[in-house]
């Protein structure tokens, strides 16, 4: 019955949060005002932190590094259906390619690795998480990115046939890809483009029945292992990005308001952008969010999120300044805190997949006219001394 409740009580705030903001008159239920005040965030309370991200089933597959070597991209693929009973003569891996991500000119070289243990395009994990065999290389290539469309690896058939074998001890986990000395990021086509004919592709020719025959077969699963180090990233600034889970914590104190009885009716956070911190913000950022944080003591990589949150549709053409409208959440934070504790906020994308694009918020450390801060509204109920 507590439970019932509670769950009526607070679809009751989340109701009563869809009112427009009105003036502030005299309350003729309680005599007093409305009162406005302005929270600033704590210094040194915020962070931003980074972790390793499947692109899985994205639009993007990356390859080499990026600003520096600030970003480093490998690829994973897994191509199945192989044809059995037949005697491979040649095999090729083939990746076309989308774009250079800024620098247009140059080239690098490109080994071929074999996977040792199955992997999930949709589960996020640590690069020394993945099987990556690095002992014995398959292939290598060079592409020029000012010339070549496309990047091919011969590699030995033999391989391909023991793949193809379900008889054969040797598995089929796909193989990876990694970049050598490159000073520049290619951005390859992926398996959605399969019907266009530009998904990567193992090209195979064989002998049936002694006829030589070819097929091309598209790759099952592919993903872009992309990695930074987050010791790296400037902590005056709030990061929140794709293809890196670029995500940043942030906290505000309730103490301002006296009473936990108040009823909310405006918390607005506001985020100023950085656009010189900020990066390819408008390839494909266009839904931020921020979400209850779930445990105490939270801190980089050790943040668990609870089920409230809000979200902000950001135009990287127009909006300078992000505002989150929060009001829900502060009144359960306020009115509830033995159900929701207020462990601060989550900021992140509610797509954070795809590209390598990330934009930057002015932090704590900022100035005051620029650093995070909530405008709250509230009221005081009757007899409120």
């Amino acid at each position: 019955m507590k439970q019932i409740w509670f769950i009526f009580l607070l679809a009751a705030i989340f109701i009563g949060g869809c009112s427009k903001d009105k003036p502030f008159p005299l309350d003729p239920n309680t005599g007093t005002h409305p009162v406005e005040i302005s929270i600033l965030q704590p210094a040194n309370v915020d962070f931003t932190f980074s972790n390793r991200l499947n692109l899985g089933s994205a639009q993007h597959l990356y390859l080499g590094t990026f600003r520096g070597g600030e970003y480093k991209s490998r690829i994973l693929l897994e191509f199945v259906g192989l044809p059995d009973t037949v005697e491979y003569q040649s095999a090729q891996i083939i990746l076309y390619k989308q774009a250079v991500l800024e620098d247009t000119v140059g080239s690098f070289t490109a080994q071929l690795f074999q996977l040792t243990s199955d992997w999930d395009e949709y589960e996020a994990k640590q690069w020394s998480e993945i099987g990556a065999d690095s002992s014995t290389m398959l292939a290598e290539s060079e592409i020029n990115v000012a010339v070549d469309d496309s990047i091919l690896f011969n590699i030995n058939p033999g391989l391909v046939a023991q793949w193809a074998d379900t008889n054969d001890a040797t598995e089929n986990n796909g193989i990876w890809i990694q970049p050598v000395n490159a000073e520049l990021m290619v951005d390859f086509y992926t398996k959605i483009y399969t019907a266009s004919g530009l998904a990567p592709i193992l090209h195979v020719e064989y002998l049936n029945d002694g006829e030589l025959e070819s097929q091309d077969i598209f790759a099952s699963k592919d993903l872009s292992i992309v990695t930074t180090d987050f010791t790296d990233l400037n902590q005056d600034r709030l990061q929140v990005g794709k293809g890196i889970a670029f995500e940043s914590y942030i906290k505000f104190n309730l103490d301002q308001v006296p009473d936990t009885n108040a009823t909310i009716s405006k918390a607005e956070l506001r985020l100023v952008v950085d656009r010189s911190a900020s990066l390819l913000e408008g390839y494909g950022i266009s839904s931020l969010i921020a979400e209850i944080v779930g445990n105490d003591n939270p801190s980089p990589g050790n943040v668990e999120i609870d089920s409230l949150y809000a979200s902000y549709s950001y135009s990287s053409t127009v909006d300078d300044t992000v505002y989150f409208q929060l009001r829900p959440i502060f009144q359960t934070w306020l009115s509830f805190p033995d159900e929701i504790k207020n462990r601060g906020l989550l900021l992140g994308l509610s797509n954070p997949n795809e590209s390598l694009a990330r934009i930057s918020f002015y932090s704590s450390k900022a100035d005051t006219a620029l650093a995070p801060r909530v405008k709250l509204v509230y009221s005081l109920p009757p007899n409120a001394q």
